[in-house]
């Protein structure tokens, strides 16, 4: 199977998406303080961008803007990222996997990867005694980001154009390797 080919402009794309994501969220929306959760468009960008196009995904940029939504967000620096990272790396993995699998099944592994993560970041701020957020607005962060994911996943295919490569096609001899 031919490898992609690596393409700066896609990359330069996921590094402006990534950068908006992170605007998107400071921009003033007008929502009172609890009425409204926003989802983590950075790290549902970031995912699908791995499994559909790793080649344009360099590691080094996708940690900068992880640890840039930290500092812009006011989160404790570097440990949202650090799971983010987690997660991509996790989800990058099975990509192959994924690849060959409905796309059900890639937003599952994401939720999953995500509720662990979840869990994980509200442990750690426990045993570092910092404030966390309420469980209600984790869950509601949750359930947003999750239902924001095929979402995302559309409009990078369709307007994007961030597309996984074919797969290999088969051979027409049935049981035979060609």
């Amino acid at each position: 199977m031919k490898k992609p080919a690596f393409s700066l402009l896609q990359t330069a794309l996921l590094a402006l998406l990534g950068l908006l994501s992170i605007y998107f969220h400071l921009a003033p929306l007008q929502l009172s303080a609890g009425a409204a959760v926003l989802p983590d468009l950075l790290l549902i960008i970031v995912v699908l961008w791995t499994v559909r196009a790793p080649q344009n995904a360099p590691l080094l940029l996708i940690a900068l803007l992880f640890l840039l939504g930290d500092l812009m967000l006011q989160r404790p620096v570097g440990l949202w990222a650090l799971i983010s990272l987690l997660i991509v790396e996790v989800i990058g993995d099975r990509r192959t996997a994924l690849r060959n699998r409905p796309f059900v099944a890639e937003w599952l592994t994401f939720s999953l990867a995500l509720a662990i993560g979840l869990m994980l970041h509200a442990l750690l701020l426990k045993l570092a005694l910092v404030q966390r957020p309420e469980g209600l607005l984790a869950l509601r962060y949750f359930i947003v980001t999750v239902a924001a994911y095929p979402v995302m996943a559309a409009l990078l295919h369709y307007v994007f154009r961030v597309r996984s490569p074919k797969p290999v096609e088969r051979s027409s001899r049935l049981g035979r390797v060609a």
